[in-house]
């Protein structure tokens, strides 16, 4: 289910500096990699200690400190904008062709969503803004009678496009949106630098889920939606009786993992290219010319 990047012009001049920095960090433990495999090539042991020694680790070092900054400062999302959206429908259809106001939730339907937010900036610095509709082939992923993706021709998940109107603030999807059945169809808005948010338009209920998150949301015709974060929607099968200290434990294992694995590369590296040989084992040494 690839997601489309709709990049606005004015998010490049952000994301082109941070690229950048990135590329150069994956350059830098490139680098250090090389210099390894060289080191351990070589026909005599490399000193791993002092100024040359610490010298040649300094790019991987560098590498580490600056994808540890990047992922620090970027990877983890915070919560959207406090806006709203008043959620207009047009090109209301169902599947037997009825015209209506609106969709019913439940029959197959579709319409076009016009979404006008209280703030006139409300998407201003906006890395991406679309819908996205998916899981709409029911139990078993068996349907394929509803909305096809307008990008990839495919069942199941439908990416559009949401163009200005005109209006400040106004924005209209370019294809109509399912809002039925099991189609979980949203508005995903990203601003910058982390605000990862959506405005729901319709959930099915979901009765395994017994908190509030799998109640089933319906947006009518007309109807003022808050602007919320969006993982409570893309997740919405996580409890919410996990305490935090969970969460930091887990994130706290996965970085761990992730530095004891470099660590034993360098370790790898660095007793190849010193000479070192393994507990127990003998070095066979050539015989003798007679």
């Amino acid at each position: 289910m690839p997601m489309p990047q709709p990049f606005s012009g004015d998010s490049m001049t952000w994301l082109i500096p941070i690229g950048t920095v990135a590329a150069l960090g994956g350059g830098l433990l490139a680098t250090w990699h090389v210099a390894r495999l060289e080191e351990t090539a070589s026909p005599e042991p490399v000193a791993q200690t002092g100024p040359s020694g610490w010298r040649r680790q300094a790019a991987g070092l560098a590498g580490i400190a600056i994808f540890m900054g990047l992922m620090g400062i970027f990877a983890p999302p915070s919560g959207g904008p406090a806006a709203k959206g008043e959620v207009t429908f047009t090109d209301v259809e169902y599947a037997d062709g009825t015209v209506a106001d609106e969709c019913d939730g439940r029959t197959q339907c579709t319409a076009v969503v016009t979404v006008r937010f209280d703030e006139a900036g409300a998407v201003d610095d906006n890395v991406w803004f679309y819908a996205l509709a998916w899981q709409g082939r029911g139990p078993g992923g068996k349907d394929n009678a509803g909305p096809r993706d307008p990008l990839a021709d495919v069942p199941g998940v439908v990416r559009v496009e949401m163009h200005s109107t005109g209006t400040p603030g106004e924005y209209r999807s370019e294809h109509p949106l399912p809002l039925y059945g099991n189609w979980k169809t949203m508005l995903r808005l990203h601003r910058l630098p982390t605000e990862m948010s959506a405005l729901p338009l319709h959930f099915p209920e979901d009765p395994a889920i017994t908190s509030e998150r799998g109640r089933e949301i319906l947006v009518h015709n007309g109807e003022v939606v808050d602007v919320k974060d969006e993982k409570p929607f893309l997740q919405r099968e996580q409890k919410d009786d996990v305490p935090d200290w969970m969460y930091a434990v887990g994130y706290a294992l996965v970085i761990s993992s992730w530095i004891a694995l470099i660590l034993f590369f360098g370790w790898c590296y660095a007793s190849a290219a010193s000479g070192s040989q393994p507990v127990g084992r003998k070095t066979v040494k050539e015989p003798a010319p007679v």
